[in-house]
């Protein structure tokens, strides 16, 4: 085992899924905690010496979770050769988001102050504001809507590294209405996923995959925990 390796964080959206027993959560945190970004490279054997187990049940456990499309797995073969190189394990974040734990899921740091209307100021005082309740499936976004404020703000992170990426109104409004999903069905702050836009885009490896609202709907929880390993 990795001497530098020095635990695991269970979150609670993890903890609390009453599906997955004790083992299973145990595991799916393990490879949360092991993704740098690129993916769990950790072995059968690896699992089986921190969880105290035999192989041939973490295998199981395992091959249960991506039936389940808890995790995701993806299997490397050396040049020319069947042999396996490597196993490479990823948490399925949306599973968590949109299945199970639909309307119950709540930020890692939870807002603990009152629920305001202007919650959200950044660089140059842009402040995302409350929206109604309920979005038709046509929805137009106003532009002082949070959902296409955040939209917005996205677009601006990634120009910054991205000159050549260019402001589109269609496209704001597609990313919106992931966003505002973000907001209102997963119960996600505006405030949170402003900082995880930012931190997502100061990062080499995510600023070159977060560059839409769907994509950042899907990766927001994996996004969210490592921001917090990191601080």
């Amino acid at each position: 085992m990795n001497e530098n390796f020095k635990g695991i964080w269970i979150p609670k959206e993890i903890l609390n899924n009453k599906n997955l027993g004790q083992t299973e959560k145990i595991l799916i945190s393990s490879i949360f905690t092991l993704d740098s970004g690129k993916g769990c490279y950790a072995t059968n054997g690896y699992f089986a010496q921190l969880l105290g187990i035999s192989k041939d049940r973490v295998s199981k456990v395992i091959n249960k979770l991506i039936k389940s499309e808890y995790l995701n797995s993806k299997i490397i073969y050396k040049t020319d050769i069947k042999e396996i190189e490597k196993r490479i394990l990823t948490v399925n974040s949306q599973k968590f988001m949109d299945g199970l734990c639909e309307n119950t899921f709540s930020p890692i740091v939870e807002n603990s102050q009152e629920y305001k209307k202007e919650i959200y100021t950044k660089n140059n005082s842009r402040s995302f504001r409350e929206t109604g309740k309920e979005k038709t499936k046509n929805q137009i976004f106003h532009e002082k809507s949070e959902p296409y404020m955040l939209a917005q703000f996205l677009e601006e992170q990634i120009q910054k590294h991205t000159p050549e990426f260019k402001a589109d109104e269609a496209r704001r409004q597609r990313w919106a209405k992931d966003i505002d999903l973000m907001i209102r069905r997963d119960g996600l702050d505006p405030d949170k996923i402003a900082d995880v836009i930012v931190w997502a885009h100061k990062s080499t490896f995510w600023r070159a995959n977060i560059l839409s609202g769907k994509k950042l709907r899907e990766k927001y929880l994996q996004l969210s925990i490592q921001m917090n390993c990191n601080r």
